[in-house]
């Protein structure tokens, strides 16, 4: 207990004078079932199901990369070496859909969050503010890895419009606003989060947390790639599939 005690004083000193720390994240997506009424499936139907665990399989199996300091953060999926390229296509149908596919950069300094896009051979970033979430925090605690964590919810909607409930726990002990893909603006890191509502219910766990040999330095590309609005993201979008659609 000691030993812990002084690990989290550790961290939370030399994330305030920005040493470099990389948490690793698990995911746990599940895909609502249809109701089919009583009716027989026909073999579409039954193939797109099958298809649909597929892809939830393939992204279950993959892992995040949150590296981060008292300024910035990045995170980010990571590459499973060996895997067919297939199965990882598979896995990004899903994560494109909870806006965990690419690269997330944080930056605490302007209070923006920025997410790399690529349509049709366009590569931005995507723009949203650090703290767009209205998080309600709450008396609850708990404990996990040896962390004291605590309990904040919100009520938003996600990029498709959908209303979802989020649980959040964080540790106020590891000073840092970051957390995994855009769950952000807490008091502390967000070490599990659980999105419930739209097409997918999923969630995020922390796995592991380690300060970096090397002082990594976490640059945004704000120089290579125009931020756009998510207004102005989807706009491009729309052009690149009207751009696909035969004459």
């Amino acid at each position: 207990m000691k030993k812990l005690k002084i690990l989290i004083i550790f961290l939370a000193f030399h994330c305030a004078y920005g040493q470099t720390y990389k948490a690793v994240y698990s995911i746990e997506v599940k895909q609502k079932e249809k109701s089919n009424n009583g009716n027989n499936e026909d073999y579409y139907a039954k193939q797109a199901k099958i298809l649909g665990k597929k892809m939830i399989a393939e992204v279950n199996a993959t892992t995040f990369s949150l590296l981060f300091n008292s300024e910035k953060a990045l995170f980010q999926p990571i590459e499973r070496m060996g895997v067919e390229e297939i199965k990882q296509k598979l896995a990004k149908v899903v994560l494109i859909r909870l806006q965990s596919h690419n690269k997330v950069y944080s930056d605490v300094s302007c209070n923006e969050v920025y997410i790399y896009h690529e349509a049709g051979g366009n590569h931005h970033l995507r723009g949203y503010p650090l703290e767009h979430i209205n998080w309600k925090l709450t008396n609850e605690q708990k404990k996990f890895q040896g962390y004291t964590l605590i309990k904040a919810t919100a009520e938003m909607q996600n990029n498709n419009d959908e209303n979802i409930n989020v649980e959040a726990w964080f540790c106020p002990d590891i000073s840092t606003k970051f957390g995994p893909a855009l769950f952000n603006g807490l008091p502390g890191l967000i070490m599990q989060v659980k999105a419930i509502g739209g097409k997918y219910d999923y969630s995020f766990e922390l796995k592991s947390l380690k300060k970096e040999r090397k002082n990594t330095e976490i640059t945004i590309p704000l120089d290579k790639y125009d931020v756009l609005t998510e207004e102005e993201s989807n706009a491009v979008y729309r052009k690149m599939m009207s751009n696909l659609k035969p004459n």
